[in-house]
Protein backbone atom coordinates (compact mmCIF):
# COMPACT_ATOMS: atom_id res chain seq x y z
CA UNK A 1 0.00 0.00 0.00
CA UNK A 2 0.72 3.37 -0.65
CA UNK A 3 2.61 4.92 2.86
CA UNK A 4 -0.21 6.48 5.24
CA UNK A 5 2.04 9.86 5.47
CA UNK A 6 1.61 10.21 1.69
CA UNK A 7 -1.89 9.41 1.51
CA UNK A 8 -2.06 11.37 4.49
CA UNK A 9 -0.51 14.51 3.10
CA UNK A 10 -2.50 14.22 -0.56
CA UNK A 11 -5.58 14.71 0.96
CA UNK A 12 -4.87 18.01 2.91
CA UNK A 13 -4.58 21.28 1.10
CA UNK A 14 -1.05 22.49 2.80
CA UNK A 15 2.10 22.37 0.93
CA UNK A 16 4.97 19.67 1.52
CA UNK A 17 7.47 21.64 1.86
CA UNK A 18 7.98 25.33 2.25
CA UNK A 19 8.48 27.41 -1.11
CA UNK A 20 6.13 25.29 -3.37
CA UNK A 21 2.72 25.64 -4.76
CA UNK A 22 0.34 23.36 -3.07
CA UNK A 23 -1.19 21.52 -5.98
CA UNK A 24 2.52 21.17 -7.68
CA UNK A 25 3.45 19.89 -3.95
CA UNK A 26 0.69 17.35 -3.93
CA UNK A 27 1.16 16.51 -7.49
CA UNK A 28 4.92 15.38 -7.33
CA UNK A 29 4.60 13.39 -3.94
CA UNK A 30 1.46 11.68 -5.42
CA UNK A 31 3.67 10.42 -8.34
CA UNK A 32 6.59 9.52 -6.18
CA UNK A 33 4.34 7.68 -4.02
CA UNK A 34 3.29 5.58 -7.09
CA UNK A 35 6.44 4.92 -8.43
CA UNK A 36 8.21 3.51 -5.24
CA UNK A 37 4.93 1.44 -4.84
CA UNK A 38 5.20 0.13 -7.99
CA UNK A 39 8.83 -0.32 -7.61
CA UNK A 40 8.14 -2.47 -4.62
CA UNK A 41 4.60 -4.47 -6.39
CA UNK A 42 5.90 -4.72 -9.79
CA UNK A 43 8.16 -8.27 -9.75
CA UNK A 44 8.11 -8.24 -13.40
CA UNK A 45 9.63 -4.71 -13.65
CA UNK A 46 12.32 -5.50 -11.05
CA UNK A 47 13.46 -8.68 -12.78
CA UNK A 48 13.42 -6.78 -16.46
CA UNK A 49 15.49 -3.78 -14.44
CA UNK A 50 18.00 -6.38 -13.22
CA UNK A 51 17.98 -8.61 -16.33
CA UNK A 52 19.03 -5.40 -18.56
CA UNK A 53 21.90 -4.62 -16.67
CA UNK A 54 23.20 -7.91 -15.85
CA UNK A 55 22.53 -8.62 -19.89
CA UNK A 56 23.46 -5.16 -21.43
CA UNK A 57 19.77 -5.58 -23.07
CA UNK A 58 20.20 -8.80 -24.08
CA UNK A 59 17.20 -9.93 -22.48
CA UNK A 60 15.18 -9.74 -25.35
CA UNK A 61 17.10 -12.53 -27.04
CA UNK A 62 16.50 -15.09 -24.06
CA UNK A 63 12.72 -13.91 -24.64
CA UNK A 64 12.79 -14.96 -28.13
CA UNK A 65 14.29 -18.25 -27.65
CA UNK A 66 12.02 -19.09 -24.99
CA UNK A 67 9.15 -18.03 -27.31
CA UNK A 68 10.30 -20.52 -30.26
CA UNK A 69 11.45 -23.25 -28.12
CA UNK A 70 7.59 -23.47 -26.48
CA UNK A 71 6.12 -23.06 -30.45
CA UNK A 72 8.17 -25.90 -31.82
CA UNK A 73 6.82 -27.62 -28.73
CA UNK A 74 3.13 -26.70 -29.09
CA UNK A 75 3.44 -27.52 -33.25
CA UNK A 76 4.78 -31.03 -32.09
CA UNK A 77 1.80 -31.75 -29.43
CA UNK A 78 -0.65 -30.26 -31.47
CA UNK A 79 0.64 -32.70 -34.70
CA UNK A 80 0.39 -35.45 -32.28
CA UNK A 81 -3.43 -35.00 -31.35
CA UNK A 82 -3.90 -33.99 -34.63
CA UNK A 83 -3.18 -37.84 -36.71
CA UNK A 84 -6.52 -39.34 -35.41
CA UNK A 85 -8.79 -36.19 -36.12
CA UNK A 86 -10.83 -35.16 -39.42
CA UNK A 87 -10.44 -31.74 -39.02
CA UNK A 88 -6.72 -31.83 -40.62
CA UNK A 89 -3.52 -30.25 -38.76
CA UNK A 90 -3.74 -26.88 -36.73
CA UNK A 91 -2.01 -24.43 -39.07
CA UNK A 92 -4.68 -25.51 -41.99
CA UNK A 93 -6.17 -21.99 -43.19
CA UNK A 94 -10.42 -21.45 -41.67
CA UNK A 95 -12.63 -20.49 -44.13
CA UNK A 96 -16.30 -19.51 -43.16
CA UNK A 97 -19.36 -19.26 -45.56
CA UNK A 98 -22.17 -16.79 -43.86
CA UNK A 99 -25.32 -16.23 -45.15
CA UNK A 100 -25.97 -12.51 -44.82
CA UNK A 101 -29.82 -11.49 -44.53
CA UNK A 102 -31.39 -8.65 -46.57
CA UNK A 103 -29.67 -5.31 -46.70
CA UNK A 104 -26.44 -5.89 -47.80
CA UNK A 105 -26.38 -6.27 -51.16
CA UNK A 106 -24.67 -9.42 -51.21
CA UNK A 107 -26.56 -12.98 -50.42
CA UNK A 108 -23.22 -14.65 -48.46
CA UNK A 109 -19.93 -13.39 -47.27
CA UNK A 110 -16.64 -16.13 -47.80
CA UNK A 111 -13.93 -15.58 -45.19
CA UNK A 112 -10.51 -17.05 -45.27
CA UNK A 113 -7.83 -16.96 -42.17
CA UNK A 114 -4.00 -17.67 -43.13
CA UNK A 115 -1.03 -17.02 -41.42
CA UNK A 116 1.39 -15.90 -43.89
CA UNK A 117 4.67 -17.31 -43.92
CA UNK A 118 7.35 -14.91 -42.98
CA UNK A 119 11.51 -15.65 -43.22
CA UNK A 120 12.57 -17.87 -40.53
CA UNK A 121 14.47 -17.05 -37.40
CA UNK A 122 12.41 -14.79 -35.91
CA UNK A 123 9.01 -14.12 -34.63
CA UNK A 124 7.32 -11.68 -36.41
CA UNK A 125 3.99 -9.42 -35.38
CA UNK A 126 2.23 -7.79 -38.13
CA UNK A 127 2.43 -3.84 -37.44
CA UNK A 128 0.99 -1.67 -40.01
CA UNK A 129 -0.21 -2.06 -43.87
CA UNK A 130 0.39 1.32 -45.87
CA UNK A 131 -1.35 2.41 -48.81
CA UNK A 132 -0.52 5.03 -51.43
CA UNK A 133 -0.24 5.51 -55.48
CA UNK A 134 2.42 2.88 -55.86
CA UNK A 135 0.54 -0.02 -54.15
CA UNK A 136 0.33 -1.61 -50.85
CA UNK A 137 3.05 -2.63 -48.52
CA UNK A 138 2.33 -4.40 -45.16
CA UNK A 139 5.44 -4.71 -42.40
CA UNK A 140 6.17 -7.09 -39.40
CA UNK A 141 8.46 -6.09 -36.76
CA UNK A 142 10.29 -8.36 -35.24
CA UNK A 143 13.81 -8.67 -32.65
CA UNK A 144 16.40 -6.55 -34.34
CA UNK A 145 14.53 -5.74 -37.72
CA UNK A 146 11.07 -6.19 -39.85
CA UNK A 147 9.70 -7.82 -42.70
CA UNK A 148 8.00 -6.27 -45.60
CA UNK A 149 6.08 -7.48 -48.06
CA UNK A 150 4.78 -5.69 -51.17
CA UNK A 151 2.37 -8.68 -52.51
CA UNK A 152 -0.07 -8.78 -49.97
CA UNK A 153 2.02 -10.88 -48.03
CA UNK A 154 3.06 -13.78 -50.75
CA UNK A 155 6.55 -13.19 -49.91
CA UNK A 156 8.63 -11.63 -47.48
CA UNK A 157 11.68 -9.90 -47.15
CA UNK A 158 13.96 -9.17 -44.27
CA UNK A 159 15.21 -5.71 -43.08
CA UNK A 160 17.64 -5.85 -40.13
CA UNK A 161 18.88 -2.32 -39.31
CA UNK A 162 22.53 -2.21 -38.46
CA UNK A 163 23.45 -1.81 -34.79
CA UNK A 164 19.68 -2.87 -33.95
CA UNK A 165 20.21 -6.34 -33.08
CA UNK A 166 18.74 -6.45 -30.07
CA UNK A 167 16.18 -4.24 -30.08
CA UNK A 168 12.74 -6.12 -29.93
CA UNK A 169 11.01 -3.74 -32.32
CA UNK A 170 6.90 -3.66 -32.17
CA UNK A 171 5.57 -1.08 -33.77
CA UNK A 172 6.49 1.35 -37.09
CA UNK A 173 5.12 3.60 -39.18
CA UNK A 174 5.82 3.95 -43.02
CA UNK A 175 6.70 7.86 -43.59
CA UNK A 176 6.18 7.83 -47.27
CA UNK A 177 9.54 8.65 -48.18
CA UNK A 178 11.50 5.49 -48.62
CA UNK A 179 11.98 6.14 -44.55
CA UNK A 180 10.42 3.97 -41.69
CA UNK A 181 10.03 5.15 -38.16
CA UNK A 182 10.56 1.63 -35.64
CA UNK A 183 9.71 2.01 -31.82
CA UNK A 184 11.28 -0.69 -29.46
CA UNK A 185 11.03 -0.65 -25.09
CA UNK A 186 14.68 0.65 -24.67
CA UNK A 187 15.97 -2.54 -23.86
CA UNK A 188 18.98 -0.98 -21.71
CA UNK A 189 17.06 0.83 -19.63
CA UNK A 190 12.93 0.05 -19.87
CA UNK A 191 11.93 1.49 -17.16
CA UNK A 192 9.63 0.44 -14.52
CA UNK A 193 5.64 1.15 -14.86
CA UNK A 194 3.78 3.43 -14.97
CA UNK A 195 7.26 5.13 -16.10
CA UNK A 196 8.73 3.57 -19.41
CA UNK A 197 11.39 4.35 -21.71
CA UNK A 198 11.21 3.39 -25.58
CA UNK A 199 13.85 3.62 -28.49
CA UNK A 200 12.64 5.54 -31.30
CA UNK A 201 14.90 4.62 -34.80
CA UNK A 202 14.66 6.26 -38.42
CA UNK A 203 15.69 3.71 -41.03
CA UNK A 204 15.53 3.35 -44.53
CA UNK A 205 14.06 0.54 -46.31
CA UNK A 206 17.43 -0.75 -46.58
CA UNK A 207 18.29 -1.34 -43.05
CA UNK A 208 20.63 2.06 -42.79
CA UNK A 209 19.89 3.63 -39.73
CA UNK A 210 19.36 7.63 -40.37
CA UNK A 211 18.42 8.50 -36.77
CA UNK A 212 18.18 6.97 -33.37
CA UNK A 213 17.03 8.12 -29.76
CA UNK A 214 15.43 7.45 -26.78
CA UNK A 215 12.59 9.21 -25.53
CA UNK A 216 11.63 9.03 -22.51
CA UNK A 217 7.91 8.07 -22.50
CA UNK A 218 5.46 5.13 -23.65
CA UNK A 219 4.85 3.62 -26.21
CA UNK A 220 1.98 3.98 -28.83
CA UNK A 221 -1.13 1.59 -28.88
CA UNK A 222 -0.91 0.36 -32.38
CA UNK A 223 -1.07 1.56 -35.92
CA UNK A 224 -4.50 4.03 -35.20
CA UNK A 225 -2.19 5.54 -32.68
CA UNK A 226 0.78 7.05 -34.96
CA UNK A 227 -0.09 8.96 -38.19
CA UNK A 228 1.63 11.16 -40.71
CA UNK A 229 0.30 13.29 -43.32
CA UNK A 230 1.61 16.35 -45.20
CA UNK A 231 5.27 16.31 -42.83
CA UNK A 232 3.45 16.07 -39.31
CA UNK A 233 3.90 13.05 -38.26
CA UNK A 234 2.47 12.52 -34.38
CA UNK A 235 1.63 9.38 -32.02
CA UNK A 236 -0.08 8.88 -28.92
CA UNK A 237 1.11 7.49 -25.56
CA UNK A 238 -0.23 4.41 -24.26
CA UNK A 239 0.99 4.67 -20.79
CA UNK A 240 0.79 1.46 -18.48
CA UNK A 241 -0.74 2.50 -15.72
CA UNK A 242 -3.23 0.77 -13.73
CA UNK A 243 -7.08 1.23 -13.00
CA UNK A 244 -7.91 3.65 -10.19
CA UNK A 245 -10.89 1.78 -8.34
CA UNK A 246 -10.90 4.27 -4.96
CA UNK A 247 -9.70 7.54 -4.25
CA UNK A 248 -6.54 5.88 -2.29
CA UNK A 249 -5.63 5.12 -5.77
CA UNK A 250 -2.19 6.34 -6.43
CA UNK A 251 -2.74 8.86 -9.16
CA UNK A 252 -2.10 8.18 -13.31
CA UNK A 253 1.35 9.21 -14.77
CA UNK A 254 0.38 11.69 -17.62
CA UNK A 255 -0.10 10.71 -20.98
CA UNK A 256 1.42 12.76 -24.33
CA UNK A 257 0.89 13.67 -27.68
CA UNK A 258 4.56 13.95 -29.49
CA UNK A 259 4.83 15.76 -32.82
CA UNK A 260 7.72 15.56 -35.59
CA UNK A 261 7.86 17.92 -38.12
CA UNK A 262 10.83 16.36 -39.78
CA UNK A 263 10.11 12.84 -40.02
CA UNK A 264 11.12 11.42 -36.43
CA UNK A 265 14.74 13.31 -35.80
CA UNK A 266 13.23 15.79 -32.92
CA UNK A 267 10.03 15.40 -31.25
CA UNK A 268 7.66 18.29 -29.78
CA UNK A 269 5.36 17.46 -26.76
CA UNK A 270 1.85 19.30 -27.59
CA UNK A 271 -0.69 17.87 -25.14
CA UNK A 272 -0.09 15.85 -22.12
CA UNK A 273 -2.92 14.39 -20.18
CA UNK A 274 -2.75 14.01 -16.27
CA UNK A 275 -6.46 12.39 -15.87
CA UNK A 276 -7.10 9.33 -18.35
CA UNK A 277 -5.15 6.13 -18.10
CA UNK A 278 -3.94 6.26 -21.37
CA UNK A 279 -4.61 7.16 -24.75
CA UNK A 280 -5.96 4.73 -27.58
CA UNK A 281 -6.27 6.34 -30.93
CA UNK A 282 -3.77 9.35 -32.42
CA UNK A 283 -5.43 9.22 -36.56
CA UNK A 284 -5.62 11.95 -39.12
CA UNK A 285 -8.72 13.01 -41.04
CA UNK A 286 -8.00 11.64 -44.19
CA UNK A 287 -9.79 14.18 -46.62
CA UNK A 288 -8.82 17.50 -44.01
CA UNK A 289 -5.42 18.88 -44.19
CA UNK A 290 -4.95 19.66 -40.03
CA UNK A 291 -7.56 17.73 -38.76
CA UNK A 292 -6.31 15.07 -36.40
CA UNK A 293 -8.38 13.34 -33.80
CA UNK A 294 -7.28 12.05 -30.01
CA UNK A 295 -8.88 9.30 -27.86
CA UNK A 296 -8.36 8.39 -24.13
CA UNK A 297 -9.60 5.80 -21.73
CA UNK A 298 -10.96 3.76 -19.86
CA UNK A 299 -13.01 5.05 -16.95
CA UNK A 300 -16.26 6.81 -17.19
CA UNK A 301 -14.13 10.38 -16.44
CA UNK A 302 -11.45 9.60 -18.91
CA UNK A 303 -13.52 8.80 -22.34
CA UNK A 304 -13.04 11.68 -24.42
CA UNK A 305 -12.27 12.35 -27.79
CA UNK A 306 -10.56 15.41 -29.16
CA UNK A 307 -10.25 17.14 -32.33
CA UNK A 308 -7.17 19.44 -33.33
CA UNK A 309 -7.83 21.75 -36.50
CA UNK A 310 -4.27 23.14 -36.25
CA UNK A 311 -1.78 19.43 -36.67
CA UNK A 312 -1.74 19.76 -32.89
CA UNK A 313 -1.51 23.50 -31.47
CA UNK A 314 -4.73 23.03 -30.02
CA UNK A 315 -7.34 20.75 -29.06
CA UNK A 316 -11.02 20.99 -28.15
CA UNK A 317 -12.76 17.91 -26.08
CA UNK A 318 -15.82 16.37 -28.52
CA UNK A 319 -17.53 15.28 -25.48
CA UNK A 320 -17.36 18.01 -23.06
CA UNK A 321 -21.11 18.59 -23.50
CA UNK A 322 -21.97 14.79 -22.29
CA UNK A 323 -22.36 13.85 -18.48
CA UNK A 324 -22.15 11.06 -16.69
CA UNK A 325 -24.49 9.92 -18.60
CA UNK A 326 -25.75 9.53 -22.11
CA UNK A 327 -29.25 8.68 -22.53
CA UNK A 328 -30.59 6.96 -25.83
CA UNK A 329 -34.27 5.97 -25.90
CA UNK A 330 -34.78 4.79 -22.69
CA UNK A 331 -31.54 3.52 -21.33
CA UNK A 332 -28.66 5.79 -19.86
CA UNK A 333 -24.82 4.39 -20.75
CA UNK A 334 -21.88 5.59 -18.86
CA UNK A 335 -19.92 8.09 -21.05
CA UNK A 336 -17.47 4.92 -21.35
CA UNK A 337 -19.39 4.56 -24.60
CA UNK A 338 -17.06 7.07 -25.82
CA UNK A 339 -13.88 4.51 -24.79
CA UNK A 340 -12.82 3.08 -28.11
CA UNK A 341 -9.76 1.74 -29.64
CA UNK A 342 -10.78 3.14 -33.33
CA UNK A 343 -12.93 4.69 -35.62
CA UNK A 344 -13.99 5.77 -38.81
CA UNK A 345 -15.74 8.56 -40.57
CA UNK A 346 -19.04 9.10 -42.46
CA UNK A 347 -18.91 13.14 -42.90
CA UNK A 348 -19.27 15.06 -40.10
CA UNK A 349 -20.27 11.74 -38.11
CA UNK A 350 -18.03 9.13 -36.49
CA UNK A 351 -18.62 5.27 -36.26
CA UNK A 352 -16.98 3.45 -33.80
CA UNK A 353 -17.70 -0.07 -31.57
CA UNK A 354 -17.00 0.74 -27.95
CA UNK A 355 -14.11 -0.79 -26.05
CA UNK A 356 -16.31 -1.39 -22.81
CA UNK A 357 -19.04 -3.66 -22.24
CA UNK A 358 -21.43 -1.16 -20.72
CA UNK A 359 -21.92 -3.08 -18.05
CA UNK A 360 -25.18 -0.54 -15.96
CA UNK A 361 -26.98 0.46 -18.45
CA UNK A 362 -30.40 1.51 -16.99
CA UNK A 363 -33.84 1.50 -18.76
CA UNK A 364 -37.47 1.26 -17.21
CA UNK A 365 -37.02 -2.41 -17.59
CA UNK A 366 -33.73 -3.01 -15.51
CA UNK A 367 -33.55 -7.09 -15.97
CA UNK A 368 -33.47 -6.64 -19.67
CA UNK A 369 -30.69 -3.89 -19.29
CA UNK A 370 -28.59 -6.07 -17.35
CA UNK A 371 -28.82 -9.07 -19.65
CA UNK A 372 -28.43 -6.62 -22.46
CA UNK A 373 -24.79 -5.11 -21.19
CA UNK A 374 -21.96 -5.53 -23.85
CA UNK A 375 -20.36 -3.42 -26.53
CA UNK A 376 -22.42 -1.87 -29.33
CA UNK A 377 -21.47 0.06 -32.16
CA UNK A 378 -22.26 3.21 -32.35
CA UNK A 379 -22.86 6.72 -35.10
CA UNK A 380 -22.97 10.53 -34.09
CA UNK A 381 -20.91 13.70 -33.80
CA UNK A 382 -20.01 14.53 -30.18
CA UNK A 383 -19.32 17.88 -31.04
CA UNK A 384 -23.38 18.42 -31.60
CA UNK A 385 -23.97 17.38 -28.04
CA UNK A 386 -26.58 15.21 -29.44
CA UNK A 387 -26.75 11.06 -27.76
CA UNK A 388 -25.28 8.72 -31.25
CA UNK A 389 -27.59 6.15 -32.24
CA UNK A 390 -26.88 2.37 -31.62
CA UNK A 391 -26.32 0.50 -35.39
CA UNK A 392 -25.52 -2.63 -33.44
CA UNK A 393 -24.88 -5.00 -30.60
CA UNK A 394 -21.37 -6.78 -30.17
CA UNK A 395 -20.99 -7.82 -26.71
CA UNK A 396 -17.51 -8.37 -26.23
CA UNK A 397 -14.92 -5.45 -26.58
CA UNK A 398 -14.12 -4.08 -29.92
CA UNK A 399 -10.70 -3.72 -30.73
CA UNK A 400 -10.72 -2.76 -34.53
CA UNK A 401 -13.15 -1.37 -37.80
CA UNK A 402 -11.72 -2.40 -41.13
CA UNK A 403 -13.14 -1.21 -44.02
CA UNK A 404 -13.57 -3.55 -47.04
CA UNK A 405 -15.26 -2.49 -50.02
CA UNK A 406 -19.19 -0.95 -48.91
CA UNK A 407 -18.73 -2.75 -45.80
CA UNK A 408 -16.85 -2.42 -42.36
CA UNK A 409 -15.64 -5.41 -40.62
CA UNK A 410 -15.65 -5.01 -36.91
CA UNK A 411 -13.84 -7.36 -34.78
CA UNK A 412 -13.82 -7.91 -30.95
CA UNK A 413 -12.10 -9.38 -28.71
CA UNK A 414 -12.95 -12.12 -26.13
CA UNK A 415 -14.35 -10.70 -22.93
CA UNK A 416 -13.76 -11.96 -19.58
CA UNK A 417 -17.32 -10.15 -18.62
CA UNK A 418 -18.93 -13.21 -20.12
CA UNK A 419 -18.72 -17.13 -19.26
CA UNK A 420 -17.02 -19.65 -21.48
CA UNK A 421 -16.10 -16.22 -24.20
CA UNK A 422 -12.94 -17.61 -25.03
CA UNK A 423 -13.09 -16.77 -28.76
CA UNK A 424 -12.87 -13.11 -30.26
CA UNK A 425 -16.40 -12.15 -32.37
CA UNK A 426 -16.74 -10.51 -36.17
CA UNK A 427 -19.53 -8.74 -37.53
CA UNK A 428 -19.97 -7.26 -40.56
CA UNK A 429 -21.51 -3.66 -41.42
CA UNK A 430 -23.15 -1.91 -44.27
CA UNK A 431 -22.56 1.40 -45.00
CA UNK A 432 -25.72 3.45 -44.58
CA UNK A 433 -26.61 6.73 -44.41
CA UNK A 434 -27.49 9.37 -41.43
CA UNK A 435 -31.04 7.71 -41.33
CA UNK A 436 -29.96 4.70 -39.85
CA UNK A 437 -30.74 2.62 -42.61
CA UNK A 438 -27.63 0.37 -42.11
CA UNK A 439 -27.56 -3.77 -41.50
CA UNK A 440 -25.35 -5.54 -39.15
CA UNK A 441 -25.15 -8.92 -38.83
CA UNK A 442 -22.44 -11.39 -36.78
CA UNK A 443 -20.43 -13.37 -39.32
CA UNK A 444 -18.71 -15.68 -37.02
CA UNK A 445 -16.33 -16.26 -34.13
CA UNK A 446 -12.72 -17.07 -34.28
CA UNK A 447 -11.37 -20.16 -33.38
CA UNK A 448 -8.63 -20.73 -31.07
CA UNK A 449 -6.18 -23.41 -29.85
CA UNK A 450 -5.65 -22.50 -26.38
CA UNK A 451 -7.38 -22.13 -22.53
CA UNK A 452 -8.46 -18.46 -21.58
CA UNK A 453 -9.04 -14.76 -23.13
CA UNK A 454 -7.23 -13.07 -25.92
CA UNK A 455 -6.93 -9.60 -26.99
CA UNK A 456 -7.01 -10.85 -30.57
CA UNK A 457 -5.86 -8.12 -32.37
CA UNK A 458 -5.00 -5.97 -29.77
CA UNK A 459 -5.79 -3.46 -31.99
CA UNK A 460 -3.48 -3.70 -34.70
CA UNK A 461 -5.21 -3.91 -38.24
CA UNK A 462 -5.22 -3.12 -41.76
CA UNK A 463 -7.41 0.22 -42.00
CA UNK A 464 -9.02 -1.00 -45.24
CA UNK A 465 -8.64 -3.74 -47.44
CA UNK A 466 -7.35 -4.14 -50.89
CA UNK A 467 -9.30 -6.52 -53.04
CA UNK A 468 -10.84 -7.75 -49.95
CA UNK A 469 -7.58 -8.61 -48.14
CA UNK A 470 -6.16 -7.31 -44.79
CA UNK A 471 -4.11 -8.06 -41.70
CA UNK A 472 -4.24 -8.51 -38.20
CA UNK A 473 -2.48 -8.84 -35.32
CA UNK A 474 -3.12 -12.04 -33.58
CA UNK A 475 -1.83 -14.44 -30.52
CA UNK A 476 0.12 -17.68 -30.80
CA UNK A 477 -2.95 -19.68 -29.93
CA UNK A 478 -5.94 -17.54 -32.19
CA UNK A 479 -6.75 -19.31 -35.81
CA UNK A 480 -4.34 -22.12 -35.50
CA UNK A 481 -0.98 -22.69 -33.38
CA UNK A 482 2.24 -20.49 -34.66
CA UNK A 483 4.38 -18.26 -32.94
CA UNK A 484 3.96 -15.35 -35.55
CA UNK A 485 1.60 -12.53 -34.92
CA UNK A 486 0.10 -12.02 -37.93
CA UNK A 487 -3.08 -13.13 -39.49
CA UNK A 488 -4.04 -12.14 -43.24
CA UNK A 489 -7.92 -11.95 -44.60
CA UNK A 490 -9.28 -12.52 -47.63
CA UNK A 491 -13.19 -11.52 -48.47
CA UNK A 492 -15.69 -11.89 -50.71
CA UNK A 493 -19.10 -11.12 -51.29
CA UNK A 494 -21.61 -12.92 -53.53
Amino acid sequence: MVPARIVRLLREDRPLAEGRKPGRARKSAALAAREAELRRKHWRARVNSMLSRLLSGRQYLLKEMFWRSRGLAGRALSSLRARGSRSGKAGDAREYVVELPSGFGARRAVVRLSVPKLPEGRIHSFSEHARDDSGDRIVACALGGFAVSDDLGESWRTVRPRGCAHLPFTHSRLLGNGEILLQAVDPDDPGVAPRQNCRLVVADLAGNVLHSAKMRGAMWHGPRAVDVRAGTLMYAEYTPNGVRNTKESPPHWPSRVWRSRDFGRSWQMVREEPNVRHFHFLQAHPDRNGEWWLSAGDSGSESRIWKSADDGDSWIDQTAKFGNAVTIGKTAFSRRMFRLTDLVWEGDDLIWGCDDVLKKPTDSNAKAAREKFGARVFRGNPASGVAPQILGYCGPEVRNIVQVGDFHVFITQSSHHYPNNDRPRVFLLSKGGPGGKAAFHHLFDVERHGPGRTGFTYSRASRRATNGTFFTFRTPTDVSLGQNRILKWQMEFD
